[in-house]
């Protein structure tokens, strides 16, 4: 007798057996109605739905038979679930495999068999539908197929078990999404790559007063005006070209609400795949107030900014002359009267900060952008900026590229205002006896200015704002000098109005690098 062999992955076959929680369980109708057409069909004496467990084979439906189960290493089970179709043994005396098996030799006398594979959702086969007589036959191509039939009904219902509970998981996640969905304030819309939509929530509902049951596999081009299905299938485009998972769509976007009134909308696009389809979700947040307390907040400090305007000068001048002075006052006057000089410069800049921001908001920051070399106007600048770095015991290096190089088109004076911010802040963080190194280089098409210090570095949580206004690192001032907050973010809106990028790159502890990125000039961009 030959034993049942081993599958290799019969740890696994095994495991998705387990999964279906039928060994041992109570007889089944939907089982048992297989197996009793199969034995009326078939002219059989017995039919079983047979599960091969570890060192048994189990029948969880056995008409004919009244044993619930067999040794694994004598059944033919065993042997059949190695087969993709049906193993059909026409007289078990006369194949060596079986011809002195207990189950041929003794009960139930077993001559004929044929048994189908039944596998799990996995493809592994866990079981059979099998047939046995007491006597020699054999099955003809349609007796084949008919087995393969009720196999596959069988196969069927072993699955239908673990099938259903996956249903139910999926139906209460995708409860629970909902709930999700419909909980939050943003209107979250997916939709596929022909703009078909699939998920409407109950913000987005309220947002254009659409029902999710009417609007579910319309065209979001009901739903957004022509610019913004522009602007969206221009994003889509980008999403799909260059692999990214999301994207903010401009700001500057109006939509329609319920009831016809526009308003401002930020959106942001993700995109996920659903086999081989690119699905896209849109979060939709109306931003109206927003952006009308911003505007009121920029009104106001405007105003405000304005009116100091004068006052300040006023305090300045009369501080300055009293400072002249110097032989009719006491010396706890002068330091008095230091303090306030030093403050009052700060409020002055302060203002000042403020009333650019305002400018580069509304466009109205004048810029007188001509074709220069940029060397020159380094130059001019460190040595304007050396005594502020001698106040501080650092010293102020420079390496340039040839001035014929470095030729670009820039405003003179608010490059130099960039550059004197970036140079300050490398001074204030730079250790007395220090050097903060300035350096232009030609990379590719751009020309970069970069301002490098041997300070404390940024730290990791202020990063994410260090271009934001009013943000610094810290609530203390570095060596007594408190800055307004309002420097990087006037220099990145400067840059950026030069075509041009600013970054950094920072070691705690070992000092920070800020690198300024303009266009080179036309005439040198080719020979790039």
């Amino acid at each position: 007798m030959l034993d049942a062999p081993i599958p290799a992955d019969d740890e696994l076959r095994l495991a998705d057996l387990c999964a279906l929680d039928l060994l041992d369980s109570a007889p089944e109708a939907r089982f048992d109605r297989i197996t009793q057409a199969a034995q009326r069909l078939f002219d059989v004496p017995i039919a079983l739905v047979s599960l091969v467990d570890r060192n048994r084979q189990w029948f969880k439906s056995r008409a004919g038979l009244d044993a619930t189960e067999t040794p694994r290493n004598i059944s033919f089970c065993g042997h059949a679930i190695h087969n993709d179709h049906a193993l059909v043994i026409p007289d078990a005396t006369a194949d060596a495999r079986f011809a002195d098996n207990p189950l041929v030799t003794g009960e139930p006398k077993l001559r004929f068999y044929a048994g189908m594979p039944l596998k799990s959702r996995n493809g592994r086969a866990l079981g059979t539908l099998c047939l046995i007589d007491r006597r020699p036959r054999t099955l003809c191509g349609d007796e084949l197929k008919l087995l393969a039939d009720l196999g596959a009904w069988a196969e069927r219902e072993l699955n239908l078990r673990e099938l259903e509970e996956a249903n139910a998981v999926a139906e209460s996640a995708g409860r629970r999404l909902q709930v999700v969905l419909d909980g939050t304030a943003d209107a979250i819309i997916a939709v596929d790559e022909q703009l078909a939509i699939h998920t409407f929530n109950r913000a987005a509902e309220q947002m254009f007063g659409r029902k999710a049951a009417r609007i579910v596999g319309q065209s979001l081009r009901a739903l957004l005006p022509a610019v913004a299905i522009e602007r969206l299938n221009e994003a889509i485009g980008t999403l799909l070209v260059h692999h990214q998972l999301h994207l903010a769509l401009p700001p500057e976007l109006r939509l329609l609400s319920a009831d016809g009134t526009p308003f401002h909308a930020d959106i942001c696009l993700g995109r996920t795949e659903i086999g081989a389809r690119a699905c896209f979700t849109l979060i939709i947040r109306d931003v109206t107030e927003q952006r009308e307390l911003e505007a009121m907040k920029s009104e106001f400090v405007a105003t405000v900014s304005h009116e100091l305007r004068t006052p300040v000068t006023s305090i300045t001048g009369a501080v300055k002359l009293l400072l002249s002075m110097k032989a009719a006052l006491s010396p706890p006057q002068l330091r008095l009267l230091d303090i306030a000089d030093k403050n009052c410069e700060r409020l002055a800049q302060m203002v000042n900060d403020i009333l650019d921001l305002e400018k580069l908001d509304s466009g109205q920051l004048a810029m007188n952008c001509k074709m220069q070399s940029l060397g020159p106007w380094l130059r001019s600048a460190l040595v304007t900026m050396q005594p502020y770095a001698d106040t501080f015991g650092v010293q102020i290096g420079c390496r340039a590229i040839d001035d014929s190089q470095a030729l670009c088109c820039f405003d003179n004076g608010r490059m130099t205002q960039v550059l004197v911010n970036l140079l300050s802040n490398a001074i204030k963080f730079s250790p007395p006896g220090g050097r903060v190194e300035v350096r232009l280089e030609r990379i590719g098409s751009q020309l970069r200015i970069s301002v490098a210090d041997r300070g404390r570095g940024i730290p990791e949580e202020f990063r994410s704002r260090i271009f934001q206004r009013f943000a610094q690192a810290g609530p203390n001032s570095v060596r007594g000098q408190a800055g307004t907050g309002l420097g990087l973010a006037i220099c990145k809106a400067i840059v950026e109005q030069h075509g041009g990028q600013i970054g950094y790159r920072s070691v705690v502890g070992c000092g920070s690098t800020f690198f300024v990125d303009l266009p080179v000039a036309p005439a040198l961009a080719s020979l790039s």
